[in-house]
C-alpha cells in the first residue's frame, strides 16, 4: 500500500484513460491517493479464469485498487488511526468524517500486450459522486 499526494502522484498508469480521470476528479478537490498494489479484486479473477488461466503468457492474477481523497492523509495519519482512536477522532474534528472526503475508487486491470507497443489497462471505477 502506499500513500500520495494527488498533485504528485504518479498513479500506475499512463493512457487516455489517465487523463479522464484526472480530469473528473480535479472539480471534487482531491488532496491523498491511497493505492493498493496487489488488490484481489473478484471480478477481474473471474475474467482472469475465463480468459487467461490456460495461456502461457504471464498475466498477473492481481490487479490496483486506487482511493481517492479530498482530505490529506499520509500513511502515518492512516496508520495512526490503527494505533490510538484520539487520532481519528481529532482528525474528524479537523476535517470533518473520513467518509465525507472519501471520493472513490478505481480497479486498474492488468492485461497482456496486443502488440509490442501496446499495454491495455482494463479501468473499473465507483465514484461517490
Amino acid at each position: 500500500m502506499s500513500f500520495d499526494d494527488f498533485k504528485s502522484s504518479s498513479i500506475c498508469i499512463d493512457t487516455s484513460n489517465t487523463d479522464y480521470i484526472l480530469k473528473y476528479l480535479e472539480p471534487l478537490g482531491p488532496e491523498s491517493v491511497i493505492i493498493e498494489e496487489e488488490y484481489i479484486d473478484k471480478d477481474f479473477l473471474i475474467d482472469y479464469s475465463n480468459f487467461y488461466s490456460r495461456s502461457f503468457d504471464d498475466v498477473p492474477k492481481k490487479a490496483t485498487r486506487v482511493h481517492f481523497f479530498s482530505s490529506k492523509i499520509s500513511k502515518e495519519t492512516f496508520f495512526s488511526w490503527m494505533d490510538d482512536i484520539s487520532e481519528l477522532e481529532s482528525f474528524v474534528e479537523e476535517n470533518g468524517p473520513v467518509e465525507d472526503s472519501y471520493l472513490g475508487f478505481i480497479v486498474i486491470k492488468h492485461v497482456p500486450k496486443i502488440s509490442s507497443s501496446t499495454q491495455l489497462m482494463v479501468i473499473t471505477s465507483i465514484f461517490t459522486h
